[in-house]
């Protein structure tokens, strides 16, 4: 498919705060001293549920439709209405040879997450001016893990997320449920910090490119998010 040049940012950014990015990296902070990190990691253990915080938070794609003689581009915000971050420290698998009745530490980070959005007005060149994208979600097809690096109060690893997203066509009253779609894995830098308040999650990464495509004819490309999550822990 061809297509009209368009400037984008071609970052991704989940986080429990802003952050500074830059072309996909973050600037967090360090996480203090390498130290014990068994607490962290028993927080963890049990699983820990980061709402997200709307305010501040959005998503950012470019959608084009190929219409034949030309193909009309357009830049889509959508905007989270509610969602979490969910993260787990598990153990890793046992290694060749191990002993499978051997205690195995919790040295690995588990991560879901799930994202509702408010409707979206789609832009006229994408579609007439009273079509619209309702019951938007997106969520992690399947857990993703890595084996972070732990200090005292953080933990830290790249992961990659393959997300589904799920979505109708509504309008003039009716709505049009769509199939769910699975998104191009997108690689993100993450951080998992303990704070005076609690937990909050930090990640910054992109993919460039399509991260969707349907029949040579609409496809979604370079996505920018901003989101917001935390949580309270004793």
């Amino acid at each position: 498919m061809k297509r009209s040049a368009i400037g984008f940012t071609r970052t991704l950014v989940l986080s429990a705060t802003t952050v500074a990015v830059g072309a996909g990296c973050a600037t967090v902070d360090g996480g203090g001293d390498d130290g014990d990190a068994d607490a962290l990691i028993t927080t963890l253990a049990a699983g820990e549920r980061l709402v997200i915080d709307p305010a501040g938070s959005a998503i950012e794609l470019r959608a084009a439709l190929d219409r034949g003689d030309h193909v009309d581009v357009a830049d889509v915000e959508l905007r989270v209405e509610h969602g979490a971050i969910t993260v787990r420290a598990v153990a890793p698998a046992p290694a060749p040879g191990a002993d499978p009745g051997a205690p195995t530490p919790a040295t690995d980070l588990v991560l879901d997450a799930e994202l509702a959005f408010a409707p979206v007005a789609l832009p006229d060149d994408l579609g007439p001016g009273d079509l619209r994208l309702v019951d938007v979600a997106v969520a992690t097809a399947a857990p993703a893990r890595c084996t972070p690096r732990w200090t005292a109060d953080q933990v830290a690893c790249d992961l990659d997320l393959e997300l589904d997203l799920r979505w109708s066509l509504a309008r003039d009253g009716w709505t049009y449920p769509l199939g769910g779609q699975a998104l191009r894995p997108i690689a993100v830098a993450t951080t998992v910090t303990r704070t005076a308040d609690g937990l909050r999650v930090d990640a910054a990464g992109g993919a460039d490119g399509t991260v969707w495509r349907w029949a040579g004819v609409a496809e979604l490309d370079e996505v920018a998010v901003v989101l917001a999550a935390g949580a309270d822990v004793d």
